[in-house]
């Protein structure tokens, strides 16, 4: 086997690959993320070099960066596998395991390290089971809520400025309950009941509202519910077309 550029060892294991290359990435992170990094960078502690500045200026009030990030980890990952490997061969993304999965959530920053209270007896960290058949999945309102208590312990560091950094931002966007959504849409026209969404007014009133459209391929708007002016002519139209008519509708 060593003849024929083989060697007996562990397969190399690459990293995932993400989109820190994409145009719209790198525009965010040149002409927003860097100039507001930058903006802040008098008032953050740096561990490089000791800026008595920042530590006697009574007039400079000290800010405090706390990373949110999450790591899961799957049942099997660990196990390591020893077989011929070419000379040759390069580090590939992995494949996720199939095994239970655990998902560790906290904050963090360089000041502090893991945020925690004062005393040590509370912290933010969070231990999630996610999947279909254990604990649902980390949404918004786990977020939110993880935002909540970290907050209630920030508020025992009174003395500086605290800001929070989440990434993937996006993923941890509450979607628009009207927005657009397969889910629950009938397959064909509803003949009396219409497809309405629930939800909560400002007031705390549940109310019911029309789904967000859609758009065609060539980025024309299209409203998922009868017009006005064939509703009047049609009164067994003032409901929204089934799934089938919106996806022949796309379609042309």
């Amino acid at each position: 086997m060593h003849v024929l550029a083989y060697c007996w060892g562990h397969k190399p294991k690459g990293m995932y690959i993400d989109g820190h290359e994409h145009p719209d990435i790198v525009a965010y992170q040149q002409n927003i993320y860097v100039p507001t990094w930058k903006a802040m960078e008098l008032r953050i502690e740096s561990f490089a070099a000791f800026d008595p500045k920042l530590h006697m200026d009574p007039t400079i009030q000290r800010l405090v960066v706390w990373f949110h990030d999450k790591c899961i980890f799957k049942a099997g990952n660990g196990c390591s596998t020893v077989l011929w490997v070419p000379q040759s061969a390069s580090p590939k993304p992995t494949k996720k395991g199939s095994g239970p999965t655990l998902m560790v959530s906290d904050l963090v920053s360089a000041a502090y390290r893991w945020l925690v209270s004062p005393n040590g007896q509370d912290h933010t960290c969070v231990l999630f089971e996610p999947g279909e058949n254990q604990r649902d999945y980390f949404n918004s309102l786990h977020i939110c809520k993880h935002i909540m208590h970290a907050c209630d312990i920030l508020e025992s560091y009174p003395d500086e400025d605290h800001l929070l950094i989440f990434d993937n931002s996006p993923t941890h966007t509450k979607r628009d309950i009207e927005s657009l959504s397969a889910q629950g849409m009938p397959k064909h026209t509803p003949r009396e009941k219409n497809f309405l969404v629930n939800m909560t007014d400002e007031d705390g009133k549940k109310i019911k509202v029309q789904m967000t459209g859609a758009y065609f391929a060539n980025g024309k708007p299209q409203d998922l519910y009868w017009p006005v002016s064939f509703r009047k002519n049609n009164p067994c139209y003032q409901v929204l077309p089934g799934a089938t008519v919106v996806l022949v509708a796309l379609s042309t």
